[in-house]
This record gives C-alpha cells, structure tokens and sequence, in this order.
C-alpha cells in the first residue's frame, strides 16, 4: 500500500491500478485495519474521482464494514466513507449499522460511526436507523451497566427523533 503522501501524488490511473490490487486481493480491510493504513485508505477515499474507484471500495469494504465499524482504526475509514461518499454510496454502512444495531451502538467505536450515520444519513435512512435503534431502546439504555460508557449517547440520544417523520 502506497504512503498517504504518494495517494495524492497519484495519477488516475494509478490511483485506479492501487485500488484495483488491494480490493481484488481483500486486502483493503487488512490496511484499513492499521495504524498507518487506515490514514491512506481514508486520503484514497477522499481522492475519488470516478464511479468505478468508488464501486472497488464499496464492494471491498462491505463484507468487512461490521469490524471496521469496531475496530479503532478501521471506524476512521467507515466514517470517511460516510463523509466523503455520500448517502447512497454509503447504503452498506447504513445496512450494517440496521442489521447489527446492538453490537455497533453498545460498542465504544460503534456507537461513534452510528451517531456519524445519523449525522449524514437521508431522511429515509435516518428514520429506518431511529426506528431500529428505537426497538433495542430499553436494551441499550442499560448499557452502562455492562461497563460502556452511555455517556456517547447522551449528547443526541434526546435529539434522536429530531427530523424523524
């Protein structure tokens, strides 16, 4: 994997050939797992140009995306994604964080990347997201006495509902 300061130094092309070896190889989410890969990972993400470089890191991260979410690297790159993609090319983190709801917001890096999707969601993706986070409620307001810190959820957990139809 190419340093963060050779990703902006890229060609297009070269740029396409990077992402082509680390997404077809699966290695992509093994970089973005790393202290230092996860900063290239997120300067590609933000380099992108084309339709095709952001199909390769959507296709390759989403089979990954629930442990990058947890992960204290990887959480950088899901929110990048979530920032720099846009709502639509960002449905397979939306999808993760619907489908494993309890695991990501009860989890210290999880409940970041969750608060981040509510943050850039759709109005559609936001309520679908609200309306699942509502139907554990009575679970993950018990979290803290897991041993995690409620406190991540305290700054929105009132304003949830905000622009919730």
């Amino acid at each position: 994997m190419l340093p963060c300061y050779a990703v902006c130094s890229c060609s297009e092309e070269q740029r396409l050939d990077v992402l082509k070896r680390v997404c077809e190889k699966g290695q992509i989410i093994e970089v973005a797992l790393n202290t230092h890969g996860t900063r290239a990972v997120q300067k590609l993400i933000e380099t992108f140009t084309s339709r095709e470089q952001r199909a390769l890191v959507i296709s390759a991260l989403g089979p990954g995306v629930v442990s990058l979410i947890k992960d204290l690297n990887g959480n950088h790159v899901v929110q990048r994604c979530l920032q720099r993609l846009g709502p639509d090319d960002s449905q397979f983190v939306y999808d993760a964080a619907e489908g494993h709801c309890v695991e990501i917001a009860t989890h210290r890096h999880g409940c970041c990347v969750l608060q981040r999707c509510i943050d850039f969601a759709t109005p559609k993706q936001k309520t679908d997201l609200v309306q699942e986070i509502a139907r554990h409620a009575l679970q993950l307001s018990q979290v803290s006495r897991q041993g995690i810190k409620a406190s991540c959820w305290s700054p929105w957990w009132g304003q949830l509902w905000k622009g919730v139809s």
